[in-house]
């Protein structure tokens, strides 16, 4: 707000209101324009500059006086003509730091359509050039009008790179399509980051270079590759590459001891291209490569559908994600039981922004207090019991490993054998594929739990399953 005082009234003038009202313009206004201007005037320059040029290539530097003269008499026709058809096809309202063959194109269709024009305005006015001289001249736009164009791409490109500190230096795993337009990305926006080269199986790509950087050789110089060229971060630009084969390059990457990142899959970009701000961590569903599993909802819904059903450790990883699932097909009452009060609390007030309708109950409990989950389950009397709740990180659990068991198994007896007392239809247990062989107090003491629910099915009229997350694989058949 600028005040301003004068004899015996002030006025206040609202600057953000004339800049919204466009009153007056606004820095990016004025910015652009002044860009605009600076294009216009470029421009102009080089069409005078051609004009001459074009005479003075055809006559080889004798040019005669009499085309001197009729030169510079229309010379402002042909730069109005020139400018007004380069407006008309938008070249002044192009981001020209990021030209590519589209704008070369419109830079060629200007040019062309402005050169027709001009030699029928000439015509009109009964006066002509030599027919080279159009021809020339048309040429030489093109050429300088471009090359102009490009200078700011140049320039741009060389200020992104200043104040940057040591960039990190990348290595691009691919040289196909994907690995272009990462490579494109990166030259474009950097952000600190610097490409160095590329890496390719392909024998017809290797010493070839991509946007003016090479391809130094296959997967068996990557290690070298990294050692020589101080490489930081390596971008795996492969999404077609199968499971087998990705694991191998990825181990492969590791080795090297540098961050790997890796462009996301097709069904994961659907239409957009590949940038920086794309590009994510590796995962097991990259190494695994395989179609994911089609669950049968409407099945899945018979047995939850107008159910009560309660789920242990409903605030973790794995818990909090069955609560979404279990949510959408409709059971009578959701139940989310779990020791921490903050994960409880976040899970309980999501599904009740998404599912108001729903009778969902959050509580908090011990899966080890005997007391406390069996008057829950009386107080409950759940149909259906998904029980996540476990301690599962596997180096946790080595140091301490008397809560692994207290947890995982006495725990899930607990909660199983108070399914049974109040006669639950049916209790899954979430165990893991670390439970195969185990070779650490984590999978051991899931073993165990498997072993535990196992024991108790027959024993009433609940039916116990245990699913191995990971490998999805059912201990027990429900159906049996």
């Amino acid at each position: 707000m600028r005040r301003f005082t004068h004899a015996s009234y002030s006025t206040t003038v609202n600057w953000s209101f004339l800049l919204k009202s466009g009153a007056i313009g606004s820095d990016d206004d004025m910015r652009r324009k002044l860009i605009s201007a600076t294009l216009i005037l470029m421009d102009a320059a080089i069409v005078m500059v051609v004009s001459y040029l074009s005479f003075f290539i055809r006559f080889e530097g004798k040019i005669d006086a009499a085309y001197i003269q009729m030169m510079f008499k229309f010379l402002p026709l042909l730069v109005l003509i020139r400018i007004s058809v380069f407006y008309l096809f938008g070249l002044y309202n192009r981001i020209w730091r990021y030209a590519s063959i589209s704008e070369l194109l419109a830079i060629m269709a200007s040019v062309t359509v402005g050169s027709v024009v001009v030699l029928i305005a000439m015509i009109m006015l009964g006066q002509t050039f030599p027919r080279s001289i159009y021809i020339i001249s048309w040429f030489l736009n093109i050429l300088l009008i471009g090359a102009s164009r490009m200078c700011i791409r140049v320039i741009t490109y060389l200020r992104s790179n200043e104040g940057q500190g040591q960039p990190q230096r990348v290595l691009i795993v691919g040289a196909g399509d994907t690995g272009y337009l990462v490579a494109r990305d990166l030259i474009l926006h950097g952000n600190g980051k610097r490409l160095v080269g590329f890496i390719d199986d392909d024998r017809s790509k290797q010493d070839q270079r991509i946007m003016g950087v090479k391809v130094l050789g296959g997967r068996d110089v990557l290690k070298k590759t990294v050692e020589k060229m101080h490489v930081d971060e390596i971008i795996v630009a492969t999404p077609s590459l199968s499971g087998e084969r990705l694991r191998m390059l990825i181990h492969d990457c590791r080795q090297t001891g540098c961050r790997v990142k890796m462009v996301p899959t097709l069904h994961e970009l659907i239409d957009d291209k590949p940038t920086m701000e794309q590009l994510r961590e590796v995962n097991l569903e990259d190494l695994l490569r395989r179609e994911p599993l089609k669950l049968d909802l409407e099945k899945a819904a018979g047995y939850l559908r107008g159910k009560r059903v309660l789920i242990t450790g409903a605030g973790g990883s794995i818990g909090s994600e069955l609560c979404r699932q279990v949510a959408r097909l409709q059971p009578e009452s959701l139940f989310l039981l779990g020791k921490g009060e903050n994960s409880i609390y976040e899970i309980h007030q999501e599904l009740l922004e998404k599912y108001p309708d729903l009778h969902i109950q959050p509580i908090i409990a011990d899966v080890r207090d005997r007391r406390r989950i069996r008057n829950i389950f009386y107080r409950t009397l759940p149909e259906v019991v998904f029980h996540a709740a476990a301690h599962k990180h596997v180096p946790l659990m080595e140091l301490q490993p008397e809560e692994a068991v207290y947890n995982n198994i006495f725990g899930t007896k607990v909660v199983a054998e108070a399914a049974l007392t109040v006669k639950t239809e049916i209790f899954i247990m979430i165990s893991t594929d670390k439970a195969i062989n185990p070779t650490s107090v984590m999978g051991a003491t899931k073993r165990v739990a498997e072993q535990v629910i196992q024991s108790l099915n027959g024993l009433g009229r609940t039916k116990f399953a245990a699913v191995r997350f990971g490998l999805l694989s059912p201990l027990i058949d429900l159906d049996k």
